[in-house]
């Protein structure tokens, strides 16, 4: 998924994407999940999913026999959230336009 301002990768991607990637299921990849073994995956209210830039660099380490570095769900929450937030503060500021107007009572 891609954002459409800026055409970049977004922060995370859905659970089911990342085992697409990983070459396994989606029930596997949930059970991993589940017990902190999928790496990058993190739970947002009820939705698992994945921080990119986390999966990516752990599939390098699992690639050279290394074992996962981040396996902490909270951590690569609070990362995914970083992550978000410097993407946000870069954005370009624009100038309101009439569709922003919220609770105008029109």
């Amino acid at each position: 998924m891609t954002d459409s301002r800026d055409k970049t990768p977004s922060v995370t991607m859905s659970l089911p994407e990342a085992a697409r990637m990983l070459g396994v299921s989606e029930s596997l990849a949930r059970q991993l999940a589940r017990r902190s073994q999928f790496p990058g995956a993190f739970k947002l209210s009820a939705r698992v999913l994945v921080h990119r830039q986390v999966f990516m660099e752990e599939l390098e380490r699992l690639g050279r026999g290394q074992t996962l570095a981040e396996n902490d769900p909270d951590r690569v929450l609070a990362r995914a959230m970083g992550d978000a937030r410097a993407r946000l503060a870069a954005l370009p500021v624009r100038a309101p336009d009439k569709h922003d107007a919220v609770g105008t009572g029109a």
